[in-house]
């Protein structure tokens, strides 16, 4: 079935031989499906245009453009109630951080593959009172020096004309102290820079942390809200780690010596044990987030482990081909519909 696409494009930074590589994918997109295309040359411009496709029916809206222009893109979805529509998009800004993010080709033939083979990622939005970012906020010096940037000039010199305002702010202008509070704890500082990528003007990396999210094939059940529970904590940075757990019966026993010890020393000089006297005890394995050592550390998850506690139903193992046929037909009843995504 035939999917209808909208493009739309911001001429005000695009060059020429980005505007020959839209047509070609205008022209390759066409073969198979629907599009519509819009070029926009100012802020009205594309106000009116999106405000139009409050009546319009599509599938996909790519835009084309710099990190402004899909995260402009981004609150007019919001706007006028257009979340349900595939967002893409196709870089011709100055930074593109975006595209060094979601690793986004830049031959028209392979942006085309990009956008319709691969698969669909939710990004994460902030709101700063009425409007979103997804890619990052700046206050104080950053703040001012691109707002300080003609976007007429910035085409013809790129990426330079940051760098020439950077140093004319640094030198002549008063940069005056912020106070920021987190946590309770009150910062001063020139440039406060809230930022949901690693990258900064483009392919420069500003942190070398990678946040990582562990998970096995092998444990196939997930609730998925308790994955967002869990990521949450992770993201106080009280733990080092958090891992996803389900419970499992402590009443077990160790072998010392050729002897068998309870694994529990308290419950060692009792023979029998009700499962509500025993300390808690649980598995993981089923999903750990956790932050990339910069070197070799067999201690990954460090000391401070958080959890979050999931149904005993994820606990199931896949260790063989019995175990996977097992579950295909415990799936078939119903009863993992929760857990499986």
């Amino acid at each position: 079935m035939k999917k209808k696409y909208i493009l739309v494009c911001n001429q005000i930074n695009a060059n020429k031989k980005k505007l020959k590589s839209i047509k070609k994918l205008e022209d390759l997109i066409r073969r198979e499906n629907f599009i519509e295309v819009f070029y926009s040359n100012s802020l009205e411009d594309a106000e009116k245009i999106y405000g139009n496709f409050k009546n319009k029916n599509f599938d996909y809206l790519i835009v084309v453009g710099g990190d402004g222009s899909f995260n402009f893109a981004i609150n007019k979805i919001i706007k006028y109630n257009l979340e349900d529509k595939i967002l893409g998009y196709i870089p011709s800004g100055t930074a593109n951080i975006l595209r060094y993010e979601a690793k986004i080709p830049e031959k028209a033939d392979y942006i085309l593959n990009f956008l319709t083979l691969s698969k669909l990622k939710k990004i994460n939005l902030v709101q700063i009172n009425e409007n979103y970012f997804f890619l990052m906020a700046g206050i104080g010096f950053d703040a001012k020096i691109v707002a300080s940037i003609n976007t007429k000039i910035k085409k013809y010199l790129g990426k330079i004309i940051f760098f020439l305002k950077g140093i004319w702010h640094f030198l002549f202008l008063k940069n005056n102290k912020i106070e920021v509070e987190i946590n309770s704890e009150k910062i001063m500082a020139n440039w406060v820079l809230c930022t949901n990528s690693k990258y900064y003007a483009g392919p420069y990396s500003i942190t070398n942390e990678t946040n990582i999210l562990w998970l096995r094939p092998t444990h196939p059940l997930r609730d998925i809200e308790k994955f967002e529970e869990a990521y949450s904590m992770f993201n106080n940075e009280i733990f080092d780690s958090v891992c996803l757990v389900t419970p499992v019966d402590s009443r077990v026993y160790k072998d010392v010596n050729g002897f068998l010890e309870p694994f529990d020393n308290s419950l060692k000089y009792k023979s029998m044990w009700r499962r509500q006297e025993v300390t808690k005890a649980f598995k993981i394995y089923h999903g750990e987030f956790f932050r990339m050592p910069n070197e070799y550390n067999p201690n990954f998850l460090g000391d401070k482990v958080g959890y979050v506690e999931m149904s005993q139903l994820c606990s199931f193992d896949i260790d063989d081909s019995d175990d996977l046929d097992y579950l295909n037909k415990r799936i078939k009843t119903g009863m993992y519909d929760k857990f499986i995504h």
